[in-house]
């Protein structure tokens, strides 16, 4: 997407820190994409692109959804819609729907063909039949995309402890499993068809921002205020791997491709690029932003993946 500036790294044997490359890759070689310096007027909290053609959505502080041709970085439709700044954004595996979640605590249903408003009733599962919703005060809403009625809710509130703010919320690529991962430092595991809770993960000292599955829907990643960066086994139920980060971790992106490859964005810019397989660091990339990176989204080749910081600037890697 937008044009290549060149190769940035190119990272045999030895990263740029100094360590070594895991066995499990030979060679990668990371180029700068171009984007746009200027894509939105405050923070971009959520980017994502579409599993189908040259799209990218993004969502801003601003209140704005902006749809992009992810190849050649021209502003497609500019929506605004919503009245406060956009916390998520998503889009139909089928590729022809997008939505958004707001601090105005409404959901929109977007058009991709044509930025047009849908429905206003988060994330689509990967069958495109689900979608899941999650409000300021912990309640966790399963909705069958057919007519988007919630056919099923969770809490994840325990007490009155608003710190069980839900974070974030991620499908399993098998469409299985929901995770769920709040302020408190707890990450709930959900059975996608009944809404009922399959694991509590524990492992933080602080809240868990970003979640991600990784392709094959074994293994769960989570990204902490503590710095950190867990490892789960999803279907043992247990955390296998912890690892450290430079800062706070406040986005996790996996490839759903079978490269292996998760992306952790920080609080002070900081972008990282590990090997799932091997539980290392393969890289911290070049990147003179200092800003809190607050979204990360891989391509569907699982070959490229953007960048969203807090000062509305896009930023984008390709592996190869």
């Amino acid at each position: 997407m937008g044009r290549v500036e060149g190769v940035t790294n190119e990272i045999c044997g030895e990263d740029r820190d100094g360590g070594s490359i895991p066995k499990s890759i030979d060679c990668i070689r990371i180029c700068d994409v171009n984007i746009t310096s200027s894509a939105h007027e405050d923070a971009i909290y959520s980017v994502k692109f579409s599993p189908i053609g040259n799209v990218l959505v993004t969502g801003s502080l601003d209140t704005q959804v902006k749809i992009w041709d992810a190849e050649t970085g021209e502003l497609k439709h500019e929506l605004d819609d919503h009245s406060l700044g956009i916390l998520s954004v998503d889009v139909h595996p089928d590729g022809d729907l997008a939505a958004s979640t707001s601090i105005d605590s409404t959901i929109r249903i977007w058009d991709l063909s044509d930025g047009s408003l849908k429905i206003w009733t988060g994330q689509y599962s990967p069958d495109g039949k689900y979608y899941v919703t999650a409000n300021p005060f912990g309640k966790v809403s399963l909705r069958k995309t057919e007519d988007y009625e919630v056919y099923t809710e969770y809490d994840t509130k325990e007490t009155e402890n608003r710190k069980n703010f839900p974070m974030c919320l991620r499908f399993s690529p098998n469409g299985k499993y929901i995770a769920v991962s709040t302020e408190n430092a707890l990450i709930h595991v959900l059975d996608t068809e009944t809404g009922k809770k399959v694991h509590e993960f524990t492992g933080h000292a602080g809240c868990i921002r970003s979640v991600d599955f990784s392709n094959d829907s074994s293994l769960l990643i989570s990204g902490s205020d503590d710095k950190t960066m867990n490892i789960y086994d999803v279907n043992q139920g247990n955390r296998i791997a912890k690892l450290k980060h430079e800062d706070w971790v406040v986005s996790v992106a996996a490839s759903h491709k079978e490269s292996g490859f998760v992306a952790t964005g920080g609080c002070e810019g900081h972008i990282k690029l590990w090997d799932l397989g091997a539980r290392a660091s393969v890289c911290t990339l070049a990147n003179d932003n200092e800003e809190p990176v607050w979204s990360i989204s891989w391509n569907a080749e699982g070959n490229t993946f953007v960048a969203g910081f807090d000062d509305g600037s896009l930023r984008g890697w390709c592996s190869a």
